[in-house]
């Protein structure tokens, strides 16, 4: 993948969200490729730090070996100060990420089932459990 990750200091927002596929853009939906559209089921506004660091995490993630399902469940919108954005859709079940870089979409493969997969995909799933449930 050719995607560099803005710097730090640029961010202004980001968020992570839990995604359900779609098959058509629309008002509440995100896009992270140009034919991958998903809307959003719950969201949660990150601190810049720790969005940062999911997102350098994702990126830092070991390559692996594709499935074609592609159907994200999270996903991470980043909004930068120069107008920039970021929309990545992460399937830790065909290890896809699809990303949309200010309208530039690329893709990438990663190891699923390596250590930093799994720890991401447990810390990510922090976020959305309820104070009744234990987050594997």
């Amino acid at each position: 993948m050719s995607f560099n990750l803005p710097k730090a200091e640029l961010l202004q927002t980001v968020m992570l969200v839990q995604a359900a596929l779609c098959d058509e853009a629309g008002p509440h939906t995100l896009s992270s490729g140009r034919s991958t559209h998903f809307t959003i089921d719950g969201g949660v506004m990150l601190e810049n730090e720790v969005g940062y660091s999911l997102l350098q995490r994702l990126f830092a993630l070991p390559t692996g070996e594709p499935y074609r399902c592609h159907v994200p469940r999270y996903a991470i919108s980043a909004g930068f100060a120069d107008g920039e954005f970021l929309v990545v859709a992460i399937c830790w079940e065909c290890n896809n990420i699809s990303l949309n870089d200010s309208g530039r979409y690329d893709s990438r493969t990663f190891d699923g089932e390596s250590q930093q997969a799994q720890e991401l995909l447990r810390d990510v799933k922090r976020y959305f459990a309820s104070p009744s449930e234990t987050t594997p």
